[in-house]
């Protein structure tokens, strides 16, 4: 559905160095900010995706809901914007494997390392339970995450 993201020198202010990864939904790149010299990743919508309204809607409630969490094993997010009609969220980049590289390879069950949560599922669902309590008893504290509106 969505067409492909152009080849990118500048994304806003960011200096594109290099494609990360791709999707269904577009192009992750890695880009320096050179006001300050950070790197960052990218996230770039597919053209035919920022014309369907709920697709686009999904795209900016994600980088929402994304940046109102605080944690170490939450990546941060900087800004969002949209350039030349393709919406981009800029996120903190992480040196590491790709997703497919660690998915490849046989590990044992993840219920053998766990006991409990995680803590970054935990602070989002302390987040969530929050945003319900304060919902139930009116007050007008907004967290701006809501889990029952993501799919």
């Amino acid at each position: 559905m969505g067409a492909p993201v152009p080849k990118l020198s500048r994304i806003g202010r960011y200096e594109v160095s290099s494609v990360i990864g791709w999707g269904g939904m577009g192009t992750v790149y890695c880009a320096t900010d050179p006001r300050i010299g950070r790197r960052v990743a990218i996230k770039v919508l597919a053209g035919g995706y920022s014309e369907d309204p709920d697709l686009l809607a999904r795209f900016y409630r994600e980088a929402k809901c994304t940046g109102s969490l605080q944690h170490q094993n939450i990546v941060t997010v900087y800004e969002l914007g949209d350039q030349d009609g393709y919406p981009y969220l800029v996120m903190q980049y992480l040196e590491g494997e790709s997703l497919d590289a660690v998915i490849s390879v046989p590990r044992p069950p993840l219920s053998d390392f766990l006991s409990g949560y995680p803590p970054e599922l935990e602070y989002i669902n302390q987040k969530a339970l929050a945003r319900d309590r304060e919902d139930r008893y009116g007050s007008a504290k907004d967290f701006a995450f809501d889990c029952q509106q993501l799919e």
